[in-house]
């Protein structure tokens, strides 16, 4: 994916482990192995923080089914890979888990900063910085993700709409919640839209009767105009 790279070279972190086992979560669950599939979700949340922006929507995913045990498998599994650490050291694991990346100096839209030797600030308070000389403190910023979130939880109804809902949640929510835009946390959003993309494209082409209304099946469903039929 695109910034593959990015994460194994730039900025070193556990993004690839959390997308991974994300991925896992998906296949799983279009499979209908469910224990798997929470468990594998239960690791993406140990892995990484953002990937805890998708909790709402596979809570709500699972719940509308009234299916109790995979949150709570899930839950119970992210939990038990985390305090660990948590016990050995409370104060250093929120500082460096939680309040660090939430309270890094605003930086304004384009600064000569980084290890590329620029640095591109496409969040909220980048733009505050930069045209307004403001900024919104941290909890006004969450308050914002949260009164937004009914938003995109409202009907949706299926891992389809999951995925295509938590995509847009995603880029709205690292927009909006760091002082500085976290450019290779934007491959979270672009997994989640190619599992949609793909979820699609499996489950249209088995009633499609061919390749072309295959094709188009997909493209509708995501609001593209088709191109015109190949002649096979």
């Amino acid at each position: 994916m695109p910034f593959t790279v990015i994460f194994s070279t730039i900025y070193l972190n556990n993004s690839l482990i959390s997308l991974l086992f994300i991925s896992i979560f998906v296949i799983f669950e279009n499979s209908e192995r469910r224990f798997l599939g929470a468990l594998s979700f239960g690791i993406a949340l140990s892995a990484i923080q953002f990937a805890w922006l998708l909790l709402p929507f596979v809570l709500y995913y699972y719940l509308r089914a009234r299916r109790w045990k995979e949150p709570t498998i899930a839950v119970l599994v992210a939990l038990a890979l985390i305090l660990p650490f948590f016990v050995a050291a409370p104060a250093d694991f929120y500082n460096d888990v939680i309040n660090f990346q939430f309270t890094r100096l605003t930086l304004d839209l384009f600064t000569r900063t980084g290890p590329l030797g620029y640095n591109l600030n496409l969040s909220l308070n980048g733009f505050l910085t930069t045209f307004a000389m403001l900024t919104l403190p941290q909890a006004v910023r969450l308050l914002i993700c949260v009164a937004l979130l009914p938003v995109f939880l409202f009907r949706m109804q299926n891992l389809e709409r999951l995925l295509l809902r938590a995509t847009g949640y995603t880029l709205l929510a690292l927009f909006v919640l760091p002082n500085d835009f976290f450019w290779a946390y934007t491959e979270l959003p672009f997994l989640l839209f190619l599992g949609y993309a793909s979820l699609v494209w499996h489950r249209r082409s088995w009633t499609a009767g061919s390749p072309n209304e295959a094709v188009h099946a997909a493209l509708t469903s995501l609001q593209v105009k088709p191109p015109l039929q190949i002649k096979t």
